[in-house]
């Protein structure tokens, strides 16, 4: 009869094969290249900055206040807008019949939501409007004209200027 008697190295063998076969597939699963892929989504909004004045009226009162009609402006740069107004004749009506002997009279030009009036070229920072003024959508606003002569008779001809308009993004 043979003799079985109990070896602890064949054991030990054993375990060892199981552990090197199980460090293989391990190593087989982490080698194996795994494939991904990704996307992106996103949304693109394109910058809007523009302004369109009222159009040219009948005429204004010299002596007293008229109403133009309206301006409507948009930007929406998250940064705001600088906005300009500047004159031709430095806010003044001038005669375009008497060339250099032109009378001239002085206006003021106000804009509905916007403190003070303007008489000469400005620029304004949207901030002088407050938190919320970046312009996301079209927004108008009233604009007139007061004018405070002539206190006489006006000479016979035709008064005007011509007011530019600007809107740009911070």
């Amino acid at each position: 009869m043979r003799d079985v008697s109990f070896n602890p190295n064949v054991v030990r063998n054993y375990q060892m094969k199981k552990l090197a076969l199980a460090a293989v597939a391990a190593a087989t699963m982490i080698s194996t290249p795994a494939f991904a892929d990704t996307t992106v989504i996103y949304a693109n909004v394109p910058l809007v900055c523009n302004v369109d004045g009222p159009e040219s009226n009948g005429g204004v009162n010299l002596n007293g206040t008229t109403a133009l009609g309206d301006i409507t402006a948009q930007c929406n740069n998250a940064a705001g807008f600088t906005f300009s107004i500047t004159s031709l004749n430095g806010f003044k009506l001038k005669d375009q019949d008497n060339g250099a002997n032109a009378t001239t009279y002085a206006y003021s030009l106000a804009i509905a939501g916007v403190p003070g009036s303007f008489t000469s070229n400005q620029s304004f920072n949207s901030n002088a409007l407050g938190a919320n003024a970046a312009l996301i959508t079209p927004q108008s606003a009233a604009v007139s004209v007061t004018t405070s002569g002539p206190t006489g008779a006006a000479y016979a001809g035709t008064y005007q200027d011509t007011i530019t308009w600007t809107i740009s993004a911070n």
